[in-house]
């Protein structure tokens, strides 16, 4: 945490922000991005250069291309803000901001957001290694929990349809919430 906060403001913060995501989630009804006809499977990945793609839903093929490119940067600024000012990961505003404001389908917000705060964190590793401040015992068990929880995730989101993604993300957000408020 930086200081310049107090614990209780910046929980309440925190809370205040996964909310509004979760808000952001719940506004969306239906299938955004529907599998096209014309896509083939040749077509799944990303377009390099373009930051469009299309990646594979029931049995179909669904592209994609981020819409309101620099307002998601703004908010992956603040994003990165919170992540340097609470120790948060700021994931829990990138996914709404791509799936949302960006209309990235949510699948693919979640996967670009979980490698986004891999880079983030493995360069906040290498600052905290330098400064000795890693508890090796306590790691271990997060990477543990990580690596089931990342698994099991990943092949839930595999069999729900995007739609049903994003509920259970906004509910996931309101839970983080009200625990950082009762905590606090």
């Amino acid at each position: 945490r930086s200081g310049a906060l107090s614990e209780r403001l910046l929980a309440y913060g925190l809370a205040a922000v996964a909310v509004a995501a979760a808000l952001a989630g719940v506004g969306g009804s239906g299938l955004r991005n529907p599998p096209l006809d014309e896509c083939v499977a040749d077509d799944v990945g990303e377009r390099l250069g373009a930051l469009a793609g299309a990646y594979p839903l029931d049995g179909g093929v669904v592209p994609y291309e981020p819409a309101r490119v620099r307002a998601g940067l703004g908010l992956m600024a603040v994003a990165g803000f919170v992540a340097g000012s609470s120790g948060a990961s700021g994931g829990f505003i990138k996914t709404p901001a791509m799936s949302e404001l960006m209309r990235v389908p949510s699948k693919v917000a979640a996967a670009t957001t979980t490698f986004t705060v891999g880079v983030t964190a493995s360069a906040a590793l290498l600052v905290f290694a330098f400064q000795d401040r890693i508890d090796v015992e306590a790691a271990s068990l997060v990477i543990v929990g990580s690596l089931f929880g990342g698994a099991a995730g990943a092949s839930l989101q595999s069999r729900i349809s995007p739609p049903i993604v994003r509920r259970l993300l906004s509910v996931l957000l309101v839970v983080i919430a009200v625990v950082m408020v009762v905590r606090a």
